[in-house]
């Protein structure tokens, strides 16, 4: 008999498939936040939010790194938390909608938010940066759910494969409407940079809801949802069984390594690039 948290086991191939495309699909989605997080967002909060107050001042860079550090930092607190209540309650599916539809949204609040209000800016910033990295451990804890031995390193190429081309084209359309705004009524540098920010939360948060219409959480559901201390406590105890704390590695550490470099590489050059229209 297949153990509850094995979906591979107990769903026909069909579901299986449908659930490994929306899987990946989600790499696609969130993919726009990583490539224009480094882009245009970095423009728009170092050179529109916190404008340099004199030669070589760099206040707005530091602000922005500031900002992503302290999500990463409260991310790590956070998730083994989140992890727990999604595992032991089955509702990944439930906490995956709220980050990455909440992560969405505030993007787009990111954007119209004005300028004029930096407290606020940094306060929707670190929300967006937040529920991204909260989002990608309840993602990853799908993953063992519809892949066995023999496919997960397969599934997990093939959902960063959809994020580098999902990346890219989002960022392709974010420095599109950086270098051609104009042409289409957004004659501002300011504005084509918060245009660019909607796009990333339009991109993120439209091609995640198939991942969340077809991702199904699996196991029974307790029928009395278990309150945070408990939750934390069944999950501590059962880490065996807690796939958020045991999730496979997502690829090989090499071929990981080496994308990541290129990524970046590329990524450099694209900032480097957008940042000769940030004035």
């Amino acid at each position: 008999m297949p153990d509850e948290h094995d979906g591979i086991g107990s769903s026909p191939p069909q579901t299986r498939r449908a659930e490994v495309w929306a899987w990946a699909l989600y790499d696609w989605a969130n993919s726009a936040y990583s490539t224009i997080l480094i882009t245009v967002v970095m423009l728009y909060i170092s050179q529109v939010v916190f404008p340099p107050r004199y030669e070589g001042d760099a206040w707005g860079e530091t602000v922005y790194a500031w900002c992503i550090s302290a999500s990463m930092v409260v991310a790590a607190i956070l998730s083994p938390v989140v992890g727990a209540m999604a595992d032991v309650n089955r509702s990944k599916r439930r906490w995956l909608a709220a980050t990455a539809l909440g992560g969405a949204g505030c993007a787009i609040l990111l954007a119209a938010i004005s300028p004029a209000w930096p407290v606020v800016v940094v306060a929707a910033f670190l929300l967006v940066s937040l529920c991204f990295e909260l989002s990608l451990g309840v993602y990853n804890a799908f993953l063992p759910e519809i892949t066995d031995e023999s496919t997960v390193n397969r599934v997990s190429a093939m959902g960063f494969g959809l994020g580098y081309v999902g990346g890219a084209i989002a960022l392709v359309l974010a420095l599109g409407v950086l270098f051609l705004g104009d042409r289409i009524g957004i004659d501002t540098k300011p504005g084509q940079l918060r245009a660019g920010i909607v796009i990333m939360g339009l991109w993120w948060g439209g091609f995640s809801v198939p991942t969340l219409v077809v991702l199904r959480d699996r196991g029974p559901v307790p029928t009395h949802p278990r309150p945070l201390a408990a939750a934390v406590g069944k999950a501590a105890s059962h880490a065996n069984q807690t796939t958020l704390y045991l999730t496979p590695l997502h690829g090989r550490a090499d071929v990981l390594k080496r994308l990541i470099a290129n990524i970046g590489a590329a990524l450099r050059h694209v900032r480097a690039a957008a940042e000769q229209f940030k004035d």
